[in-house]
């Protein structure tokens, strides 16, 4: 008996590993935003001997039992457990689904017939999720499908036809199979109406899970994860603060996730301005850390449009890391595929391969460069302007809107301005004290300016006629549709103007990525509609520099537009006290001409608001020159500003010779390289005699040579602008 109870002991306490497991046949086709995230195991059929049929389970390799893999610890990335199911066999891969990352997931159960087509009853669910992608399970008679989603609390099933078929959806707390045996090779993406119809038709109405939080999964990155949490706080709408549910998540995840992101959560809830410290700091301490960063990552997926890999990879670049990328191959065929090449499907049949398209040069049809005021603003791209605190940039965004809103004519004569609409976008200037009162001092018609005040959400209305709907400020990021759906009711729209661009975009202005990710959707859509986008952006100190490289933030900003224009004072009033002129300069000009520059004046008009004066003719100077003089004295600040200064007051009296040029500055202190960085500055022209080197100032053209405007101009006069401010 002993021995019986023995052996009875030993089958039902032996699980047997069958090695009957199989890696992915096509590992690529698996969505990257899957392969991205470290969420991966090891998996393969186990028999418990309980009379039941074997069950799959991740497994530790090596090893007859199955892990712990609701623990982050255990999980890996998805490159580690493809070379493990690769090299040792019998083993499949599997996703672990864990709160926040922001995937749905739909199992249908065996959904095949035997000739090999869905069953009725999967065809109707699986048409449903026929936009995202879907594949196969292992035993070939089911069906996975992945999406976007809201969270789905445990393991819902539904027997659709009794005792046999089912339908399983889960979004957490719960793991996967992965074979790449795609049966809807389309990218992961919404599936919230998919859900909701589900959850009518099968589940009672249950759409997705309440804000209940979930346990806390411990992270295996602490740092990452606080990274993680300051992005996604981030990109959450405003009006989460304003709920009071939503602002107590957001808590929860943040002292979950780190006793450091207080101050995350205290600017968080400042925008919602009734919140004091003293009341975030003590529900801060009641909190009872219940939740992760998972649920912030939930919250900006749903708010910002953004995929949970974009905010994982803004995080990465936030830490200095490199944004995911697959690994490389190691020579296996199954290693080959998850890095990108071309794969087959369950019967061997080669999958379609992207491929590049290629037109030759003689069959693209050329046309002119779309300008809406000549070689200085392009009319479908991105314009900046430039230049020292207060020295004006944001009186010329206003001048060129007027002239656009009336067909007024360009200062320098070269047409009129194509009539249309603006939209102003004016973060540091009250609408009602400045921005309007300027657009009527430089003769804009009122009725073609459309100044934006913020955002509202279109259900945020109220039938309280006392209340009014929540603005929220403008992000490019999150609201580049609402731009575009603005454009479309501004149908005549001929000019954006954003005055500062960087307060409008959540990206760090010092990061090139985040920046591009901002503005290149803006640039597509200026280029896309016909539109001209103006943006004023300010001047770091640097002064060493070039004007280009001097636009504070990131080079992102002066790579994606394509003209610069930079404003600084003219170097003939650089020692006035007052009545300065200004010069607008074209630092950078990817469509045409840089030497265009052109000098103006401030005056007051009759209203006692500030205007612009254009002066005739265009200027031909060097803009770093100029943009070295941020305080349009002439004193430069460092060395090689000394250099400058001390090179061009030598050589005002003509030609001289290099090399006692270069003695005489080195007699002041000045080394050679701020000497030959000075003569690139100044655009010194090197001559060379019998005798040696000599250097010369380059010629510049007087104003008085210059070609003179139409006598039209005189409609921009000041006494006219004058006028039409007493009417």
């Amino acid at each position: 008996m002993s021995t019986s109870t023995k052996a009875t002991y030993t089958a039902a306490a032996s699980p047997k590993r069958l090695h009957k497991a199989k890696p992915p046949t096509n590992p690529a086709a698996i969505p990257a935003e899957l392969r991205a995230l470290h969420r991966w195991v090891v998996w393969d059929y186990i028999d418990y001997r309980d009379g039941k049929k074997p069950r799959k389970v991740p497994v530790t390799p090596g090893k007859n039992h199955g892990l712990n893999w609701n623990v982050s610890t255990t999980w890996r990335s998805f490159e580690e457990v493809i070379r493990e199911a690769t090299d040792r066999g019998g083993l499949g891969i599997g996703f672990v689904f864990d709160e926040g990352d922001g995937f749905n997931a739909v199992d249908l159960d065996d959904a095949f017939t035997d000739d090999n087509q869905l069953k009725p009853w999967a065809q109707k669910i699986a048409s449903r999720y026929s936009h995202t992608y879907g594949e196969r399970t292992p035993s070939g008679g089911g069906l996975h499908s992945i999406g976007y989603g809201p969270r789905v609390v445990g393991d819902k099933r539904r027997e659709i036809v009794p005792h046999a078929d089912a339908v399983e959806r889960y979004s957490e707390n719960r793991w996967f199979t992965f074979t790449g045996d795609v049966i809807h090779d389309k990218p992961v993406i919404d599936v919230r109406e998919a859900m909701e119809w589900l959850a009518d038709t099968y589940f009672g109405g249950a759409a997705h899970a309440s804000n209940t939080p979930a346990a806390v999964v411990p992270s295996d990155d602490p740092e990452f994860d606080i990274a993680l949490a300051r992005v996604c706080v981030e990109h959450l709408r405003d009006q989460r603060a304003f709920n009071s549910e939503d602002w107590r998540r957001v808590g929860y995840a943040l002292k979950a996730t780190s006793e450091s992101l207080f101050p995350v959560w205290l600017d968080f809830s400042r925008r919602w301005s009734e919140c004091s410290e003293e009341e975030c700091k003590d529900r801060w301490n009641r909190f009872r850390p219940s939740s992760s960063v998972g649920t912030l990552v939930q919250m900006a997926v749903d708010d910002s449009g953004l995929t949970a890999i974009n905010l994982r990879d803004a995080a990465r670049q936030r830490l200095g890391r490199e944004p995911w990328k697959p690994a490389s191959g190691n020579g296996k065929q199954s290693i080959k595929a998850a890095t990108g090449d071309k794969g087959g499907d369950a019967d061997g049949n080669q999958r379609p391969q992207r491929r590049l398209v290629l037109v030759r040069a003689s069959d693209i049809e050329c046309s002119e460069i779309n300008w809406l005021w000549p070689q200085r603003i392009v009319g479908d791209g991105l314009t900046i302007i430039t230049g020292p605190v207060g020295i004006s940039k944001s009186l010329i965004s206003v001048d060129v809107a007027a002239r656009v809103t009336t067909a007024g004519k360009w200062p320098d004569a070269t047409g009129h301005a194509p009539q249309g609409s603006v939209i102003l976008f004016g973060a540091e200037d009250d609408a009602g004290k400045v921005v309007v009162p300027r657009l009527m001092a430089a003769g804009a018609d009122l009725s073609r300016v459309h100044v934006c005040q913020g955002t509202v959400d279109d259900d945020d209305g109220t039938d309280d006629g006392d209340q009014s709907p929540e603005v929220a400020a403008m992000i490019l990021e999150r609201h580049i549709g609402e731009l575009r759906a603005a454009l479309d009711d501004v149908a005549d729209c001929r000019l954006i103007v954003f005055d500062p661009l960087p307060d409008y975009i959540a990206a760090d202005e010092n990061k090139s990525a985040e920046v591009r990710a901002a503005l290149v959707p803006l640039a597509r859509l200026a280029q896309e509609r016909n539109v001209a986008v103006v943006a004023v952006a300010h001047q770091n100190k640097k002064n060493d520099l070039t004007t280009v490289q001097r636009i504070a933030g990131s080079s992102a900003f002066a790579q994606i537009a394509r003209v610069v224009l930079s404003i600084g004072t003219h170097p003939e009033d650089a020692d006035k006290q007052a009545g300065k002129r200004r010069v607008m300069l074209v630092s950078k000009n990817n469509y045409g001409e840089t030497n265009v520059g052109q000098a103006y004046a401030i005056e007051t008009r009759a209203s006692g608001q500030p205007g612009l004066v254009w002066q005739a003719g265009t200027l031909t100077m060097d803009a770093d020159e100029i943009a070295r003089r941020p305080t349009g004295g002439s004193v430069h600040e460092g060395r090689r500003g000394e250099a400058v200064d001390a090179l061009r007051d030598l050589l005002q009296t003509g030609e001289q010779s290099a090399a006692a040029i270069t003695a005489r500055l080195q007699d002041t202190g000045l080394g050679r390289r701020q000497i030959d960085h000075a003569a690139g500055v100044l655009n010194v022209i090197k001559i060379k005699h019998r005798d040696g080197w000599y250097w010369r100032l380059p010629a510049r053209r007087a104003m008085d040579d210059a070609p003179q405007p139409e006598p039209a101009f005189a409609a921009w006069a000041p006494d006219e602008i004058d006028r039409f401010n007493s009417t």
